[in-house]
């Protein structure tokens, strides 16, 4: 299925409307999650969302933070049509002016000249303005709101790797330099544009009530004491990889591994069933600290 030439930018949402296509998104996820075999199959089921259309800046029902395990869940959301290239993009023949912009990139720090500090990201790309290069250039001459997606290490993940949309940035600057191994490259400067909901917190200190991390799950921490919950909570938002908290931040336990065993059992109730293999106090986080 060819994609087609058309191309959208979304406006602000009212509210119902972000509703709707937010509920959409997560029940379309999750019939992808079901029976994600490959791009083929969720196009037979009709599951390719934005496939008749290029989408320019933000995607209905995705928002900052969202965490998608697969590749292939970035292309059938229309959040980035690449299964593999870093540089989705819009080429030439579909653009209106006939030259090739930069919809979204995957950041996952796997070149040596790439620098990323949360808000601001150098992207690295080959010697000559073209391809990749070209289209991050284009973008930046035309204020282009490029998305980013992070690709983070993750054991959990079947792939050893998880994808995280950080929102949108600009291309604000491009030059060309000498690169660590003694090779011309092309460095590009993407800034997030303000006003858009962080993946990290900022807490170099530590995080405290009020910031951030605790506005996530409710504008305060479930009290944590030595490992116990000292004040039960229906959803607890602990800090992640891209927070610039320490590691002995209040807000990072269930992170730092597996404490006490697990166990898989035969269950007559429900079938299947986990069980620790040791005793643990009422309130216990089952990580080590």
């Amino acid at each position: 299925m060819q994609s087609s030439a058309e191309l959208v930018c979304v406006t602000d949402l009212n509210a119902d409307d972000a509703k709707y296509y937010r509920g959409f998104m997560r029940k379309t996820r999750m019939e992808v999650w079901r029976g994600l075999k490959g791009s083929s199959i969720d196009k037979e089921r009709g599951l390719w969302l934005n496939r008749d259309k290029r989408i320019v800046g933000p995607i209905l029902g995705v928002e900052t933070g969202d965490v998608f395990f697969f590749r292939m869940e970035l292309c059938v959301m229309g959040l980035h049509g690449q299964p593999q290239a870093g540089i989705d993009y819009l080429s030439a023949y579909q653009s209106l002016n006939g030259e090739p912009i930069t919809m979204s990139v995957i950041v996952s720090g796997g070149y040596e000249d790439d620098e990323d500090t949360g808000r601001e990201i150098i992207y690295s790309g080959h010697g000559k303005l073209e391809w990749g290069n070209l289209e991050l250039e284009r973008s930046m001459l035309y204020g282009i709101k490029v998305r980013v997606i992070r690709g983070i290490k993750y054991d959990g993940s079947v792939s050893g790797k998880v994808y995280v949309y950080d929102g949108l940035y600009r291309v604000v600057n491009c030059w060309f330099d000498m690169g660590k191994s003694g090779f011309g490259v092309f460095k590009f400067r993407l800034v997030k544009i303000e006003n858009q909901p962080s993946v990290g917190c900022e807490c170099a200190g530590g995080c405290v009530d009020g910031y951030f991390c605790a506005m996530k799950g409710g504008s305060s921490f479930a009290d944590k004491q030595n490992g116990i919950l000292v004040k039960g909570k229906a959803v607890i938002v602990e800090c992640g990889p891209h927070c610039r908290c320490p590691v002995t931040c209040r807000n990072c336990v269930n992170q730092k591994g597996v404490r006490n065993g697990l166990e898989v059992f035969r269950s007559r109730e429900t079938g299947w069933g986990v069980r620790l293999l040791d005793l643990i106090q009422a309130g216990a986080v089952n990580s080590r600290e």
